[in-house]
């Protein structure tokens, strides 16, 4: 792989057929990962590894990705040098990874082919026979949900996803059937190089537009990844962007779930619990009772998404209603945590205006009479700046909402783009409660004194919050609030 002409043609990008590995060669390499902590990187490094390749890989801190990496036996160096690249047959790096980063020119400068994440997951994808699951919201849960039920019914899937399953404690399985439920990120366009077997859409929403430049170019890139899908495309029809992009697809791989859809959930009936969701889903031919461990998480659409691919492959509905009732979810998508001091942590992902809205709504639904106290982080600058005026209605549930600083996730500062110009687009707009606190380090203090007896928290956004909800949680499990 390592030869001479592979290595002249391949110094910028792993773009050529030069490093389209067979499968044999996949597996037998050397591989190092820069930036190998990440909820993506971490995941491909594993399955690479337990599946015979000598892996390696760097990063810039410790996280619950990397101390899993090290458990199955995957060297990790905590900062970044060219001597930490051994003699490896290709560098893998995340898109995150500034082009002057030492390991990556060291790298391009000794000839070592180097991809992005998007390529490696591509060329693993290829090896298999794989479920790609495509759109703005909800792709995390529903290859989640998926793959339970997959393995549930007998299934020994593998599996590649962008969150910790908290069923297996982990964000990737290798299973020992040809089966890949993968997750397709349009986050950097990187979905167009899956040629999936079968494609679930599950949405499309205003976000990245920063990388394609129009709405029209983002549907044209779903599009694309449709039309290479080989067998079938599952559809949400109640996505007005989806219902477009279907008009272009061959009819005869398309199948959709929602309105049009085989199955349907009645749901002016679902009944919300602390512990579970319950409602009847039904065909024309058929009608099941469902119990859905995950009240805080469900999604009608997802749900239906996984319930007709599921049939679709042969996976007889008792299976189905079995993974609903033991699916404890991923970490971070409406995450619950318990305290003894009668208030209950919750941590959630949810970082645009849609996945918000979806989430806190859902929230009131399963815990009607408490107090919904929101703390939001923004993440990015370009993203902030796109959707601050939408973020008012999207927090609507939200009793007390508290916004920070915004998450740069390694953007350059916009001027006049921060935390404090997001506070004020909402606060302008809102009614209820809303505050703004710009130093991080002084949020747990803020939040002691202003939380009540029975009070739901939610700490929502993509970036660094997570920590804060750990903390508070641990601050809650010895401290009495009232």
């Amino acid at each position: 792989m390592r030869g001479t002409e592979c290595r002249k043609t391949n110094r910028a990008e792993g773009n050529g057929a030069c490093n389209m590995m067979t499968k044999p060669d996949l597996f037998s390499s050397k591989y190092h990962f820069i930036g190998i902590g990440g909820c993506g990187m971490s995941g491909l490094a594993a399955y690479l590894h337990l599946n015979g390749a000598v892996v390696t890989g760097s990063d810039s801190r410790k996280s619950i990705y990397t101390e899993e990496l090290e458990h199955i036996g995957i060297p990790i160096f905590y900062s970044h040098s060219e001597h930490n690249i051994p003699d490896c047959d290709m560098v893998v790096y995340t898109p995150a990874v500034k082009l002057d980063n030492s390991e990556l020119q060291y790298a391009r400068d000794a000839g070592i082919p180097t991809i992005k994440r998007g390529q490696m997951l591509a060329q693993i994808a290829a090896s298999r026979k794989t479920i790609a699951i495509a759109g703005s919201h909800g792709k995390t849960s529903t290859a989640a949900l998926l793959t339970w039920i997959m393995r549930t019914a007998g299934i020994d899937t593998n599996a590649l996803i962008g969150g910790m399953m908290r069923n297996y404690e982990r964000n990737y399985i290798c299973g020992n059937s040809d089966w890949c439920v993968v997750e397709a990120d349009e986050s950097d366009g990187s979905m167009q190089l899956l040629e999936p077997d079968i494609l679930i859409l599950l949405n499309i929403d205003d976000d990245h537009i920063d990388h394609y430049g129009s709405t029209e170019s983002m549907v044209a890139a779903y599009a694309s990844l449709a039309n290479k899908t080989r067998s079938r495309v599952f559809i949400n029809d109640d996505d007005p962007l989806l219902q477009q992009l279907s008009t272009g697809c061959d009819a005869n791989k398309v199948t959709f779930f929602g309105g049009k859809g085989q199955y349907c959930i009645d749901t002016e009936n679902l009944c919300y619990t602390e512990a579970s969701v319950s409602f009847r889903i039904s065909s024309g031919i058929e009608a099941h009772d469902v119990d859905f461990l995950q009240p805080q998480s469900f999604n009608v659409s997802n749900f239906l998404a996984a319930v007709e691919t599921a049939r679709h492959i042969g996976i007889d509905f008792q299976y189905i209603q079995d993974a609903a009732a033991t699916f404890k979810g991923v970490k971070r998508r409406g995450e619950v945590w318990h305290s003894a001091s009668g208030v209950s942590i919750i941590e959630d992902y949810a970082h645009h205006p849609t996945e918000i809205a979806h989430m806190l709504g859902t929230l009131k639904s399963v815990y009607k009479k408490r107090r919904l106290v929101c703390l939001f982080q923004p993440h990015r600058y370009t993203r902030s700046k796109h959707i601050a005026s939408t973020l008012a209605n999207a927090f609507r549930h939200a009793d007390v909402l508290v916004l920070t600083d915004i998450y740069s996730a390694d953007e350059l500062p916009i001027p006049g783009i921060d935390g404090n110009f997001v506070y004020n687009v909402i606060a302008a707009k809102r009614t209820k409660e809303c505050h703004y606190v710009a130093d991080y380090k002084n949020l747990p203090d803020f939040i002691r004194s202003h939380i009540q007896y029975g009070d739901i928290v939610v700490f929502m956004g993509a970036g660094s919050i997570g920590a804060l909800a750990q903390e508070c949680h641990n601050q809650l499990e010895t401290e009495l609030y009232t």
